[in-house]
């Protein structure tokens, strides 16, 4: 715009009142960045300070553009000092104090959103009930959801102490950060921040919003209004459970859990199954959002134990087969297995070593891939009672006879001076630590490829035995501990599964986008 002397007149007699380049900005319909430079390259400059002044600065401290401070005003809690114009009217806040109906108007006056009717639903029991237990399936929007509900409970209502609390402080900072751009997205709303950091949002009106990770050391709260706990089958123990519940007391404050589910264990089942908990069990599909073709990919992609749990929001069993029997047959298929190698055209072949003591077997078993991505297994070696020097040997001939792109080895105990040995003698071998985690994706891996029909599995009595009896359990922390039955063993299956890990697309495979 034209900085007409008019208009610079008008400038100086603004910022003489007291007013700010915010406010200035706003009258002139410009940005606040153009009122700055304004400001700088025309020399605007205020008058002289006198009385007249400091009487209109005292004016513009009462001039209260923030929400929270104005909310207070309009509940009486505070008085008003005079009646400045703002971009949202009384008649609007004043339909944010109705509960569940407040939080739906205030998401679409600030937000210009329309929360779904299963996220009212969760805000109407969060605000009925002291205990609620959210099971629901990834992308169902339950963090979108909560990102709302906290902030209106921390702008509409002074003086809430708010913990959100995450298996890890990671999880926490997703959450945080959503509702940190939340605030971003509204002039008000930011003015109604007075402080804030990445482990706590303090209100104009006295609320507080704190992002914690889950851990027994979080104990020191008090007067806690709200405790949230995110992702809880994924890691959050009772100790943390523990540590939370007493900082309720004097407020009598409300406990949220909310979570994809894993097993029939753990503090998310509990509470799912305690009477005192409200509870809502939803899948992702609930999502208008979630689009059908992303449901079918995921479905295709993920092992069916984990999108049962992840995607439809079921508790599977604590203790069961991780295999399916029609899983196994429908992979399985009679033929010999290969004593030597026999090169055919557009194949590539991978090995996986599990080794065993002295006592015990080592396995061996070679998988092919075919130009189409197909796996077959093609040959499993057995050793019993040969020392580890004499494994070596066998292995470094398997792969002059193979020339094996890749070779996943247990990395783990005495196999560990083996393994080195190998692959100083210049073998492809990568290491595999055998921990909770790493096993829980390599072999949901396995079952991945099983499920989709894309590897072919020999009758070998010892490997179909293993396949059958194989047993995944969910512990009290969330994870999957995958071990065969009392008394039996595990040597053929854990070996075919580093031979399929070695053969996956990417060296680097992840299982980050949600399969456990």
């Amino acid at each position: 715009m034209d900085w007409t002397p008019e208009r610079i007149d008008k400038f100086i007699e603004l910022l003489s009142e007291g007013r700010g380049l915010e406010y200035v900005a706003d009258y002139f319909g410009v940005s606040y960045t153009a009122a700055k430079q304004a400001k700088y390259f025309h020399n605007v400059k205020k008058l002289k300070p006198g009385k007249k002044n400091v009487q209109l600065k005292e004016a513009k401290a009462l001039d209260k553009r923030d929400l929270a401070s104005r909310i207070r005003v309009l509940k009486g809690e505070e008085l008003r000092k005079e009646a400045p114009v703002f971009g949202f009217s009384d008649k609007q806040l004043k339909q944010w104090f109705d509960e569940v109906e407040g939080v739906d108007w205030l998401c679409k006056d600030v937000f210009r959103i329309e929360l779904q009717s299963y996220q009212l639903k969760m805000v109407k029991l969060m605000l009925s009930r002291k205990h609620c237990c959210f099971v629901l399936g990834r992308q169902s929007g339950k963090d979108f959801c909560i990102a709302c509900f906290v902030l209106w409970l921390a702008v509409v209502n002074p003086n809430q102490r708010i913990l959100l609390v995450s298996a890890a402080q990671r999880q926490s900072d997703l959450l945080f950060n959503r509702i940190m751009k939340f605030i971003a997205s509204s002039n008000e709303l930011f003015d109604s921040v007075q402080k804030s950091n990445m482990e706590v949002i303090q209100f104009t009106n006295g609320s507080e919003i704190y992002s914690l990770p889950s851990t027994s050391y979080i104990r020191g709260f008090t007067e806690v209004t709200f405790v949230f706990l995110n992702e809880v089958a994924h890691g959050i123990t009772k100790d943390t459970l523990q540590a939370v519940e007493p900082m309720l007391a004097i407020k009598h404050g409300a406990l949220v859990m909310m979570s994809s589910p894993l097993g029939t264990s753990g503090i998310l089942w509990e509470a799912y199954n305690n009477p005192i908990y409200a509870k809502l069990k939803l899948p992702s599909s609930v999502n208008k959002f979630i689009s059908r073709e992303w449901l079918e990919e995921q479905k295709r992609t993920m092992p069916s134990i984990a999108y049962d749990c992840e995607i439809n929001a079921n508790f599977s069993q604590a203790i069961d087969s991780f295999f399916k029997l029609e899983t196994i047959e429908s992979v399985s298929g009679e033929y010999s297995l290969r004593q030597t190698c026999n090169e055919e055209p557009g194949k590539k072949y991978f090995a996986g070593i599990d080794w065993g003591r002295i006592q015990d077997s080592s396995v061996v078993t070679i998988v092919s891939e075919d130009e189409d991505e197909l796996l077959k297994i093609e040959s499993i070696i057995e050793m019993q009672k040969v020392p580890f020097k004499q494994q070596e040997e066998r292995i470094k001939q398997l792969h002059s006879d193979w020339d094996f792109e890749n070779i996943v080895s247990e990395y783990a105990g005495p196999s560990i001076n083996s393994c080195e040995n190998l692959d100083r003698a210049g073998l492809p071998v990568e290491f595999f630590m055998p921990t909770l985690d790493s096993k829980a994706e390599a072999y949901n891996y396995l079952l991945r490829k099983m499920e989709n029909n894309e590897i072919t599995i020999s009758l070998h009595d010892k490997l179909q035995y293993e396949l059958r009896v194989f047993k995944f359990e969910i512990n009290a922390q969330g994870k999957m501990r995958l071990h065969h039955q009392q008394g039996g063993s595990d040597d053929f299956v854990d070996s075919l599964c580093y031979a399929v890990w070695a053969a996956r697309e990417s060296r680097s495979f992840s299982f980050d986008e949600g399969v456990y």
